[in-house]
């Protein structure tokens, strides 16, 4: 009898810790903070570059992306590119932000451009527990009707 109660007690003192031990498991998917853009394979350029204006209403920053050759293969199915909140200097709140982006291509002639009204959202990948502040992004993709049909060299 005093064996079943020691048993008994045993298991009771090894569930209830597990209650009370268990820990939060986090993953590890990264977030970023920033603006990330698509180009589409129909505005495929070899090599180039993409320049990122991000604007709200307490002003604009702007990063260049520099897009460098793919060596091999046949042509990826698209390129992108992110403008974090670092690269750009400063912080972004959610909400609506106006995003411009100019592609150039090679030879510096202007490939397309866009300009869009883009939503920050807050996101948590791993969940709130685990994300502190979360991540605030938003996204744009390039169409092939962004394309600009002159594609004269500018400065």
């Amino acid at each position: 009898m005093q064996r079943r109660a020691l048993l008994l007690l045993s298991l009771l003192a090894a569930f209830g810790s597990q209650g009370c031990a268990s820990t939060l498991s986090c993953t590890l998917i990264g977030g970023i903070d920033g603006v990330s853009v698509a180009i589409p394979r129909s505005l495929y350029v070899q090599s180039g570059d993409l320049h990122i204006k991000v604007c709200d209403e307490d002003g604009c920053a702007s990063k260049i992306q520099r897009l460098d050759p793919i060596p091999g293969g046949p042509r990826p199915s698209g390129r992108g590119a992110v403008a974090d909140f670092d690269s750009l200097g400063r912080e972004y709140s959610p909400g609506k932000v106006t995003v411009t982006v100019t592609l150039r291509g090679p030879d510096n002639q202007l490939v397309a451009s866009r300009h869009a009204e883009v939503e920050l959202v807050r996101r948590y990948p791993n969940g709130k527990e685990c994300d502190g502040d979360g991540y605030v992004s938003g996204s744009l993709k390039l169409r092939a009707n962004d394309r600009v049909s002159s594609g004269s060299p500018r400065d």
